[in-house]
């Protein structure tokens, strides 16, 4: 059982210092010091997530190239790197606020979810310009292609259906902590 548990120590220490130094290899500014963002600077809407990461990464021309190129799965390449920065930096200092609320409401999943999301549209803002019109219509396409790769069955009106059921039950939960617990 100590075997066992220093193994674990030692696989979750090594994922830490990976992510870490993966974050810090991203977002270098100077002297190895990522940006901090005011709460006032968190994006309230897909748009200005875009923007703002346009804004981020205006100096890292080979990374933007790289989200470009990826595919929505492949999107996950960035999940401990940019993804983490998301997350760390708009999701959860606000979790009833902002971009997280914007996702919450309209039936989005967790906090690696929404950061997901956040990273998929930038892809498709980079390639076509223009953002998610709707936010609503964004997370039924997404949880509609999560279902679909893992071999699920629902139409896209079942989806619909059940995302709307999932926002009804936020909404009668709205005062507890752990909303993300809520997820489909």
């Amino acid at each position: 059982m100590k075997l066992f548990k220093k193994i674990l120590s030692t696989i979750l220490s090594f994922g830490v210092i990976f992510s870490s130094s993966l974050l810090l290899r991203v977002f270098a500014e100077g002297g190895g010091k990522t940006q901090a963002v005011s709460i006032s600077e968190i994006p309230a809407t897909l748009e200005e997530c875009c923007l703002k990461l346009d804004e981020l990464l205006r100096e890292k021309e080979e990374l933007k190239e790289k989200i470009k190129a990826a595919s929505d799965w492949e999107i996950g390449r960035f999940h401990l790197g940019l993804g983490l920065w998301i997350r760390n930096n708009w999701i959860y200092p606000c979790p009833y606020d902002k971009i997280s609320k914007l996702f919450y409401d309209n039936g989005g999943g967790g906090p690696d979810d929404m950061s997901h999301m956040i990273l998929e549209n930038y892809r498709n803002y980079l390639l076509t310009g223009e953002s998610a019109a709707s936010v609503e219509d964004f997370v039924i396409d997404y949880e509609f292609k999560v279902l679909e790769r893992l071999g699920g069955n629902l139409t896209r009106e079942e989806m619909q259906e059940r995302i709307r059921r999932v926002i009804e039950n936020r909404a009668s939960r709205r005062n507890q902590n752990s909303w993300w617990c809520t997820i489909l």
